[in-house]
């Protein structure tokens, strides 16, 4: 009987001893699992903060290239007004002013893509910002290719109007001194 008790007593001591390193093993998982936890949430803060400032820098280029596509399309529209009489001129700027347009819809619509492309990677963030980096790499390089256009196209446009206006004027001036020529013919 008291050997009976000691076999019990020693399994019993073996299933607490089991039991207590079982315990230390599930609370050092729970150790583990809850410092993972401040990781990823570590992780997920520093990228919503870099998703919000990739935003606000999407913004801010946005505004900038409305603004800049309010200031084309009413340069445009000048220059457009003051070739009226010269229609070849006329016919090239409208042309021109085409080729624009499209180019500024096509930039609204990668301008839109990349819009819901920030906005799916807001819903599903992990992965996906080297995607994000590349496109708003591309986008920088298309606004500064399009900056260099419409540079190119300022300077297309004053070379433009400068010969209109010398064209305008060297006409005024010949009907001038046909007019002074008429005026003393008529007093002789």
């Amino acid at each position: 009987s008291e050997y009976q008790w000691e076999a019990e007593r020693d399994d019993l001591a073996a299933k607490h001893n089991l039991a207590a390193n079982r315990i230390q093993e599930l609370e050092r998982a729970v150790q583990e699992a809850k410092a993972r936890e401040r990781e990823l949430s570590r992780t997920c803060d520093d990228q919503t903060g870099k998703l919000e400032q990739m935003r606000r820098t999407m913004d801010d280029q946005e505004r900038e290239l409305n603004q800049k596509i309010e200031r084309v399309q009413h340069y445009v529209k000048e220059r457009q007004a003051g070739a009226m009489h010269a229609e070849k001129k006329q016919q090239d700027a409208e042309r021109l002013a085409e080729r624009w347009q499209g180019e500024v819809r096509r930039l609204q619509t990668e301008r839109d893509r990349l819009a819901k492309t920030v906005h799916d990677l807001e819903g599903n963030r992990n992965g996906q910002v080297t995607e994000l980096h590349a496109a708003l790499e591309k986008n920088k390089q298309e606004v500064a290719s399009l900056r260099e256009a419409l540079r190119k196209k300022d300077e297309d446009a004053k070379s433009s109007s400068l010969e209109l206006l010398q064209q305008r004027d060297e006409e005024f001036q010949a009907k001038v001194n046909l007019e002074k020529q008429r005026e003393k013919d008529r007093s002789i």
